[in-house]
């Protein structure tokens, strides 16, 4: 199995995964079994690989990221693991798998194009003629723009969903052909063929994670558009009412910091007059905090106080009004900055 072949196999593995966004803390795990399956198929199929140190590596990476032990295959205490977060790593997993060099089986094992031995093979072995003749010469990677355009997945994963949400009702083949077209028609190079099968191994590969997602549906070679999964969208609105909240609390905030200020200027002018004018006679000062009731003269006011003075009521016959001692001291202009 070579690397594009254990990718298939790794996004084929997406499907057998149900359809939940469900979190699965450590402290309370319901049922894991989904995870280690997946787990236990993926490492199956690395087994019957040529590529597995290196797949073993990518793998226990991307895994650790979730919150996942690989190698014991067990949920780790770090970081809650989804099956929606596995169904990411599988993506990234076979994207990252596509990305390595191309291995050919020769007559000593496993090598790459440069003719380097890997498991299985030999420092320096030598291919096979035939098969060097038939092989497209490799393109440059500073000047092929088609290679950074196919090189670009997130981007081109994008075009396909688009593509496909546009027409509505497609094939593959169709969809590849126009993608294929456009992204080539981009491009000023003479020699298209390498990068043509790239591109639409590529936009094979979006499709089938569409397919996995349950965004597109198959019937025969038509397929057709769905959107995003039901649990996918939820999520998503679960996201946009707490960004709503956050931005309601972060605008709170700001007005309290706002009063703050304002109190602070005030605070610090009313030090600074009595300092300047000097001791005040214990009978006329007002001590902070302090509250104003204003009301008119033909008001009658009935005040209480309780024992213990903890609490004051006044009974008015009229209106009247309460002012803060921030208020008084707003409108005497205290709370303006200091210069």
């Amino acid at each position: 199995m070579d690397q594009n072949e254990l990718a298939n196999f790794m996004l084929q593995q997406m499907s057998r995964i149900p359809p939940s966004s469900t979190t699965l803390p450590a402290s309370q795990l319901d049922n894991p079994r989904p995870i280690m399956a997946t787990v236990d198929n993926m490492k199956d199929g690395i087994s019957r690989s040529h590529l597995q140190g290196t797949a073993q590596v990518i793998c226990a990476e991307h895994f650790t990221r979730i919150g996942w032990h690989w190698e014991s295959n067990k949920p780790g205490s770090e970081v809650s693991t989804t099956l929606e977060s596995v169904r990411q790593v599988l993506q990234h997993i076979a994207l990252e798998l596509r990305e390595l060099p191309n291995y050919r089986r020769g007559t000593d094992g496993w090598n790459d194009d440069l003719g380097q031995g890997v498991p299985g093979g030999r420092q320096g072995s030598v291919h096979n003629t035939d098969v060097d003749k038939k092989r497209p010469p490799k393109r440059c990677r500073e000047s092929g723009v088609v290679d950074k355009a196919s090189k670009g997945l997130r981007q081109l994963s994008l075009r396909v969903c688009q593509k496909v949400e546009h027409k509505g009702e497609t094939t593959y083949g169709e969809v590849a052909d126009e993608l294929v077209n456009e992204i080539l028609g981009e491009s000023l190079e003479d020699e298209p063929s390498f990068d043509e099968k790239n591109i639409r191994r590529r936009v094979y590969d979006a499709l089938n994670v569409l397919l996995a997602m349950d965004m597109i549906a198959k019937d025969k070679k038509a397929i057709r558009w769905i959107g995003l999964p039901t649990h996918t969208q939820i999520g998503l609105d679960s996201i946009k009412a707490k960004k709503a909240n956050k931005i309601e609390s972060i605008s709170r905030k700001r007005q309290r910091y706002s009063e703050l200020k304002e109190q602070m200027s005030a605070y610090n002018r009313v030090m600074l007059r009595n300092t300047q004018q000097g001791p005040v006679p214990e009978d006329k000062r007002i001590y902070l905090p302090f509250i104003v009731v204003k009301t008119s003269k033909e008001n009658n006011i009935d005040c209480e106080v309780t024992e213990d003075y903890a609490e004051i009521f006044f009974n008015f016959t009229s209106e009247f009004e309460i002012l803060d001692d921030m208020e008084i001291l707003r409108k005497m202009g205290m709370h303006q900055p200091e210069c």
